[in-house]
């Protein structure tokens, strides 16, 4: 699931229009990014913002060396991984806690709790340069309209310091060519009916981006390195593993619905519904062998 913005001039001192990958808002952040959480009269919580961190901005930009991490071009944008809408109140933290039991569902139990830790705890969490990274405009908004995800690769320790070199493996994600707001009709050719419609947009040669150094489009599997403390690598991990969730499921996202069970379908308890499973793949024909 990839975040919101703050534009990068060259002297990393002033933040233009931002935008994320779920919305848009200003920018006019405050380098001690103080909370203006409050309890309203009626004893609700205030859903008023805290300021921008422009501190962890500017520790992003110099991280990245003030290059998109991808391609090496300057100019770059600073984004959020998580969009930094998710921590910005306290309201709005309140409604974070329902994607837990998801964010534990998808990554397992201790994901899900360094996630309750790093980002649900206090209004601001989210606006942190483990939680940043610089990227060309365009590779931002490609981002933020899942064409491509970014997954956790490894991480190298230094024998030196305390540094490390924190590794991204690029992938470009494929659309279907279904109409999201459209019913399933769930039989034993639903899949492959699907399968038909996914397309890459960059095997149409209109989604293409290269690298800078050695002007070679950008493809997925390549690995791309960042050099940070080690206690902020373990905490983006965590960032990336949720974003590459989210980003896979917005690949494949259609509308949900509860449907019927096919015929001959027991509901018996003690029947094991991995039978149920194995039966319907019996049925399945294999695909024919493309010439």
């Amino acid at each position: 699931m990839p975040g919101e913005k703050s534009t990068q001039n060259q002297t990393a001192s002033q933040a233009s229009r931002g935008g994320s990958l779920r919305g848009r808002g200003s920018q006019r952040g405050d380098s001690r990014s103080r909370s203006s959480q409050r309890k309203s009269s009626d004893g609700g919580t205030d859903t008023k913002s805290v300021n921008r961190n422009t501190r962890e901005r500017d520790k992003c930009f110099a991280r990245d060396g003030g290059v998109c991490i991808l391609t090496g071009a300057a100019y770059p944008e600073v984004c959020h991984i998580i969009p930094f809408a998710i921590t910005a109140s306290a309201a709005s933290i309140s409604q974070c806690h329902f994607f837990v039991p998801a964010v534990e569902g998808l990554l397992g139990g201790e994901d899900a709790q360094s996630f309750h830790e790093l980002l649900l705890l206090a209004p601001g969490s989210s606006d942190k340069s483990w939680n940043m990274l610089c990227l060309h405009p365009t590779l931002h908004s490609w981002w933020g309209k899942c064409l491509f995800g970014l997954k956790f690769h490894g991480i190298i320790p230094s024998l030196e310091n305390e540094n490390c070199i924190f590794q991204l493996q690029f992938h470009w994600l494929p659309r279907t060519g279904n109409n999201p707001a459209e019913r399933i009709k769930v039989d034993n050719d639903a899949i492959a009916r699907m399968l038909q419609t996914i397309q890459r947009e960059q095997d149409k040669g209109l989604i293409m981006e290269s690298r800078k150094e050695n002007c070679r489009p950008i493809e997925t599997g390549d690995v791309f390195s960042l050099v940070m403390a080690k206690e902020d690598a373990a905490k983006m991990k965590v960032m990336i593993d949720i974003q590459w969730a989210n980003a896979k499921l917005a690949a494949i996202s259609g509308a949900a619905d509860f449907w019927e069970p096919p015929a001959g379908y027991s509901s018996d308890p003690d029947v094991d519904p991995s039978d149920h499973v194995a039966d319907w793949l019996e049925t399945l024909q294999p695909p024919e062998t493309l010439p």
